[in-house]
């Protein structure tokens, strides 16, 4: 076989090699820094459609951001990834979905902090949501959504705004409701309400033991949506850190 023949025969393999091989979603820069702000948190500068800057972000916030897990449902790694912080910056297609942003995520672990890790389950504690009332009737700060919003997001509320223990949605789905409640509770919440399309809704409740006129989370919940969480037990994703380590800065 003469040269010629044997690098046409080469490039031919070559090209149906990487044919065969899905597309790796990455971001098209990405920058990651150690962060110097000496913030006790992360700070989302510049976030938005095609852009993330952040500051003071752990490489275990990456981790759950990108693989949508609870902080429980993490297994092993060294103690840096909840210590040390980093600061980011990085671009993308500004219509990518939240999958396809959550797989950049990912290709930036495995690349910038040689991150290997696998799936399994686990049986935890979980929650379970029902209806309060045996009728069905819902509580006064929960309505069906009467109108339509003006930027419709497939996979956000029309509108949202939380702080402390205030929390307001509109055109939410439960759904969409339970993945904000799941970080006020600490557990993996499934909806047994049998409640579709969207809603809007408000809920207030105690900042914490000296707050003595607001209920709890859980009262709050039943005395202004008429939903109740049941505590239940159940298989969970999690992911398990095989190894990682601290990325080269820029």
């Amino acid at each position: 076989m003469n040269r010629l023949v044997f690098l046409l025969v080469l490039c031919a393999f070559a090209t149906a090699v990487t044919a065969q091989q899905p597309n790796r979603l990455a971001f098209d820069v990405a920058s990651i820094k150690v962060s110097k702000s000496g913030l006790p948190g992360p700070v989302w500068a510049g976030t938005g459609p095609g852009r993330l800057v952040v500051d003071g972000i752990t490489a275990a916030n990456l981790i759950r951001n990108a693989y949508e897990l609870r902080p429980e449902e993490i297994v092993g790694g060294p103690a840096w990834l909840d210590a040390d912080r980093f600061q980011i910056n990085a671009t993308y297609p500004p219509e990518s979905s939240t999958p396809r942003y959550n797989a950049m995520l990912q290709s930036l672990l495995e690349d910038r902090f040689a991150l290997k890790a696998h799936r399994d389950r686990r049986d935890v504690p979980k929650y379970r949501l029902v209806l309060l009332n045996p009728d069905g009737a819902l509580g006064p700060q929960i309505r069906k959504t009467a109108s339509q919003c003006d930027y419709p997001h497939p996979e956000r509320p029309c509108s949202m705004r939380a702080g402390g223990s205030e929390l307001m949605m509109q055109e939410a789905t439960i759904r969409q409701f339970l993945d904000y409640a799941e970080s006020v509770v600490g557990r993996r919440i499934e909806d047994h309400t049998g409640l579709n399309g969207a809603y809007d809704l408000t809920l207030t409740w105690s900042r914490g033991s000296n707050d003595v006129e607001r209920p709890v989370f859980f009262t709050a919940l039943q005395e202004q949506l008429r939903l109740k969480l049941e505590p239940t037990r159940g298989p969970v994703d999690v992911l398990i850190i095989d190894s990682v380590q601290r990325p080269t800065p820029d």
